[in-house]
C-alpha cells in the first residue's frame, strides 16, 4: 500500500528477492566485503521516479549495520553531479562520514528511500545480528518500459545489486533517526 501511494496506482513491478544479514564485526567478519555507499542507477542516467524500500526483520541500533544514507547530496542532487560529472568512480560518491544518516528501526519498520539517495549499511558494531528483507527496484507496472525489462532480466539472472570495493567510513559516525513500525 505504501508504494502505491508514492506511485499513486496499484499495478507496480517489485522485486522483492533479497535479504541481507549482517553479523556483529569478529576477527573472522572484519576483513568480509562491505558495500560502499553507492547508487542503485546511474543518476546521470536514471530519470524515472524509483523507490526502494528495506524491513527490519530485527530491533536494529544505528550501531548494528542500520540503513544509512546522505540526504545532502539527494537535495542538491543537480550540483552535485555537475561538480561530479567527470568522476572516475562516480558510482560510489566520496562523503565525509559526519555528512551519512544512520537509520534504526524495530523489528518489522519499513524503511523507503528515493533510488537517486545514494545509501549503504556500516559494519555491525554491537554484539546482535541483523537482518533485514529488500523490496527493491519498486516501479510502476501499467506496461513493460525498458526498466521493467532490465530487471525482469536481471532477476532471472541473479544479477542486481552487487556494488564492490570498499566503504572507508567509520560504524557509529553521522546522524540517525528512528522509524517506528505500527502495532
Amino acid at each position: 500500500q505504501v508504494f502505491a501511494s508514492l506511485y499513486q496506482q496499484h499495478a507496480l513491478w517489485v522485486s522483492m528477492d533479497r535479504a541481507s544479514y549482517k553479523p556483529p564485526v569478529s576477527p573472522i567478519t572484519q576483513a568480509w566485503r562491505r558495500e560502499p555507499l553507492h547508487w542503485d542507477c546511474d543518476p546521470w542516467q536514471f530519470t524515472d521516479q524509483s523507490f526502494q524500500g528495506l524491513v527490519y526483520l530485527t530491533d536494529t541500533d544505528v550501531n548494528q549495520g542500520a540503513f544509512c544514507c546522505v540526504p545532502s547530496i539527494f537535495q542538491n542532487l543537480s550540483d552535485y553531479l555537475k561538480v561530479h560529472a567527470d568522476s572516475a568512480d562516480r558510482r560510489y560518491p566520496k562523503v565525509d562520514p559526519s555528512d551519512l544518516v544512520s537509520f534504526s528501526g524495530n523489528a518489522g519498520s519499513l524503511v523507503i528511500f528515493n533510488r537517486l539517495m545514494p545509501h549503504t549499511s556500516l559494519q555491525n558494531a554491537s554484539s546482535h545480528h541483523r537482518f533485514v528483507h529488500y523490496a527493491a527496484r519498486c516501479c510502476p507496472g501499467k506496461r513493460k518500459t525498458a526498466t521493467h525489462l532490465r530487471m525482469a532480466k536481471q532477476n532471472a539472472a541473479g544479477v542486481g545489486h552487487q556494488p564492490t570495493g570498499s566503504w572507508s567510513g567509520r560504524s557509529g559516525t553521522g546522524r540517525s533517526g528512528r522509524i517506528n513500525a505500527p502495532g
